[in-house]
């Protein structure tokens, strides 16, 4: 009797708990740019460790010569990439692996957030005394949620329940709530200073009066009605965590639109022509051939790989450049909003937690008080580096000047890195020079 061959994706998933979710058809385009119909094979993966098992799979499937890449499908998995895995002995068809924690649970880098933000909020409400971080743990779980007032609807006090709920199937559960304690400790601290009415946990909506796109995690209400807005950052004492983290297109979006096209026909005559015979669907719809044919450069030519990427990161940033020193209005506008946080008349912190301690970070401070009073705005490339560049704002006098840098680059990883993430690289704002 001859054993039924095992298809060598199947094979490698069964490493891995895993489960076939659907079969679906999809539209797609071969590599001659003609329509097809694709049979997509949707599997489930569990993992403590996510990305390991991800990178895992990805480097054994290279192993085989088995071609594969990631792709944002929000539908299927959020902001998380998924794998895609072109069938090596089936015509049109695609494995799409979806990888989700072995618990079942929520995102763990959105548990962790929670943790630091959710649990100090909820201690100091409360007015919780404690022996350790388990101890605190343990009495923020047997607090009735109805009881709460750090949520400002039934939605959010049903997610911060499960939240809550969830806080030990992090990994860094214990790192996590230490980092509350530091959190907590600047809230008591604060309110010895100036008397705190109420703490607001700010997870999908935010309190009334508080614009949307507000980036605090936490709303403190004082008792004379005033506001504050903080956002919360967790690592080092001395480590220097991003102060914002965007992309190329929703910074030139807000800018000039038209710059985006303008960049993306400078790239494809300079660059991508070589990849791809459409210039309007170089990284659109034909965006997996011309991917793939880049793969294939920077396996057999990194050197000429990489020395195209450094022409195209260079058209990018000097793009960035001229943007953000077109229109002083629109860019003064744009940084409030991106890195101060600004939402109406509601002011933001920045608190930055590292062990069972906190400190405020004054970087944003700094562009606020400063943008308030600017006039020009300059912008330059850094020296000795390919991807970073300055901002320097401008008072009424000459001497008035604050910069700040900035950088991009790349943060995708396998085919979608570099100069397969095509002009939409990633924005950084690093601090004040």
């Amino acid at each position: 009797m001859v054993k039924a061959k095992i298809n060598p994706i199947v094979k490698l998933l069964n490493g891995y708990p895993n489960e076939f979710k659907k079969s679906v058809r999809a539209r797609g385009v071969d590599n001659k740019g003609k329509p097809i119909s694709i049979d997509r094979k949707i599997y489930i993966v569990r993992a403590q460790n996510r990305a390991s098992a991800q990178k895992e799979i990805e480097d054994a499937l290279i192993k085989v010569q088995i071609y594969n890449y990631r792709k944002k499908e929000p539908s299927l998995s959020g902001s998380t990439e998924v794998t895609i895995i072109d069938d090596p002995e089936e015509k049109n068809c695609q494995y799409v692996l979806v990888f989700k924690p072995a618990s079942g649970g929520m995102q763990e880098t959105t548990l962790n957030s929670t943790i630091t933000e959710l649990a100090p909020a909820v201690a100091f409400t409360q007015n919780i005394s404690f022996k350790g971080w388990e101890d605190l743990y343990n009495q923020i779980k047997a607090t009735d949620p109805k009881k709460l007032t750090v949520y400002v609807n039934e939605k959010n006090r049903k997610s911060g329940t499960e939240f809550i709920n969830n806080f030990p199937k992090s990994s860094k559960f214990q790192t996590k709530m230490e980092n509350a304690i530091g959190v907590l400790g600047w809230l008591r601290s604060e309110d010895k200073v100036k008397k705190i009415a109420n703490v607001i946990w700010g997870y999908r909506e935010k309190p009334e009066g508080v614009d949307s796109k507000h980036k605090g995690d936490l709303f403190v209400i004082y008792k004379d009605g005033s506001m504050l807005g903080v956002s919360l950052k967790a690592g080092d004492e001395n480590s220097s965590e991003p102060k914002l983290n965007t992309y190329v297109n929703p910074v030139l979006q807000a800018l000039d639109k038209d710059m985006v096209n303008t960049l993306r026909n400078t790239l494809y005559d300079d660059i991508y022509f070589k990849f791809s015979t459409s210039k309007d669907g170089y990284d659109k719809i034909a965006k997996r051939q011309t991917i793939t044919k880049l793969a294939e450069l920077e396996k057999f030519d990194s050197k000429g790989y990489n020395d195209l990427y450094d022409r195209g990161l260079n058209t990018i940033r000097e793009t960035l450049i001229k943007a953000f020193t077109k229109d002083v209005k629109k860019s003064v506008s744009y940084l409030k909003q991106a890195i101060t946080g600004e939402g109406g008349d509601v002011p933001l912190l920045v608190l930055k937690a590292y062990g069972t301690n906190a400190k405020v970070l004054t970087d944003e401070d700094d562009v606020s008080i400063f943008l308030a009073k600017t006039k020009t705005i300059k912008a330059y490339a850094a020296s000795g580096s390919k991807q970073d560049f300055f901002i320097e704002l401008g008072g009424q006098k000459a001497a008035d000047k604050l910069v700040m840098k900035f950088s991009v680059r790349t943060n995708k990883t396998g085919d979608d890195h570099k100069l397969g993430q095509f002009y939409n690289l990633a924005v950084k704002f690093n601090g004040v020079k």
